[in-house]
């Protein structure tokens, strides 16, 4: 009897145990591997930003003189911070370069709701209240106190210009009854067809991560061209891209997102190094990084072992099935994909809007 107990015992165990060896297992499988010379790389080429999210000077490179030259930035969606570095960017790319127009992923709609509420004497956040309206069925992450704060920011910096300097947004989804649901393809159409009418070659697009990819990436053995290839293809531009990425922080979730949601609608299981999602080699930039902050890396720098290999492109996932996958193209580097990668690392999620706005 006492060795039927034992064994019993000992089977209990090894099933408690399964659940912990298989997330070890899938850990090790995915995390990929340290490595000094990328960890030294990193921490040489980065710049730690300020509360602001102030870009400092001549960390970004310049404009081709010879070239149409399109600032591409790509957020993870549901992320705090974010928001502040868009317009962080834009602000810096104004100072600099003169960059007017701001291309993002939002429909005709919100865009002429933005430019009205940015013209006007003074904030009508009523405006803003309606805006939220559209982004319920386009990017529900975007119900945050950081989205609103972004286009007040964006409204006041714009208020210190002049006229012939002031900035103009733009769609890149076109009207919300024309939009068909391939995001790419609309996003390139009307890029197109603004461009026609500026004047500028210099200038600025803030999108969702996955589109501001200079080459292509590969989905269930698809291989997907993302705006940012597209642009990248013609030879007359030059896309320079910033990828976002994540360590140790909350993200939220909405209750309409595709995904189970939390009840409080927030989760941490979604970070760069697992559970859910595995970035290649990300414990490098983890190695590289403080505990909380947002710093910004220069990938591309001579020398630079991100030349080789895909790290920090796409993702892989044990679950699959419900979250897929995006990974690089054989062949393809990491900066084949984006120049510089925005590293946002313990945060709590953005403060949650209500639907209905309270303006």
């Amino acid at each position: 009897m006492v060795k039927i107990i034992r064994i019993a015992v000992i089977v209990f165990i090894i099933l408690a145990m399964l659940p912990l060896l298989y997330i070890w297992g899938v850990w090790l499988y995915y995390s990929g591997s340290k490595s000094t010379e990328k960890i030294e790389y990193l921490r040489r080429n980065s710049t730690a930003l300020n509360g602001r999210l102030e870009i400092p000077q001549n960390f970004i490179e310049a404009p081709d003189t010879s070239k149409t030259t399109i600032y591409m930035f790509g957020e993870i969606h549901g992320y705090a911070k974010t928001e502040d570095f868009a317009i962080s960017m834009l602000e810096y790319l104004n100072r600099n370069y003169g960059v007017r127009d701001y291309f993002t992923e939002i429909y005709t709609e919100e865009a002429e709701l933005l430019n009205r509420f940015l013209d006007a004497p003074s904030q009508n956040r009523g405006l803003l209240g309606k805006l939220l309206q559209y982004e319920k069925e386009n990017i529900p992450q975007h119900h945050t106190e950081d989205f609103i704060r972004k286009w007040e920011r964006l409204y006041n910096f714009n208020s210190s210009l002049d006229s012939a300097h002031r900035i103009i947004v733009h769609s890149l989804l076109g009207r919300q009854k024309d939009y068909k649901g391939m995001r790419d393809s609309a996003m390139l159409a009307n890029f197109m067809a603004c461009m026609k009418g500026i004047k500028g070659r210099v200038v600025y697009c803030s999108t969702g991560v996955g589109h501001i990819y200079r080459s292509p990436y590969v989905v269930k053995g698809h291989h997907v061209a993302s705006l940012g290839t597209c642009l990248e293809r013609k030879p007359s531009n030059k896309v320079v891209s910033i990828a976002h990425i994540t360590l140790d922080s909350e993200c939220y979730l909405p209750k309409e997102s595709p995904f189970p949601t939390p009840r409080d609608e927030k989760t941490k299981l979604a970070n760069a190094d697992g559970p859910l999602l595995y970035f290649t080699n990300v414990e490098n930039l983890r190695e590289a990084s403080p505990e909380r902050g947002v710093c910004l890396y220069r990938l591309n720098v001579k020398g630079s072992p991100y030349k080789d290999g895909d790290d920090f492109v796409g993702y892989k996932s044990p679950v699959a099935f419900m979250v897929g996958e995006m990974t690089a193209e054989k062949g393809k580097s990491t900066i084949d994909y984006f120049q510089y990668l925005l590293l946002t690392r313990g945060y709590d999620a953005p403060t949650i809007l209500k639907w209905e706005p309270c303006f």
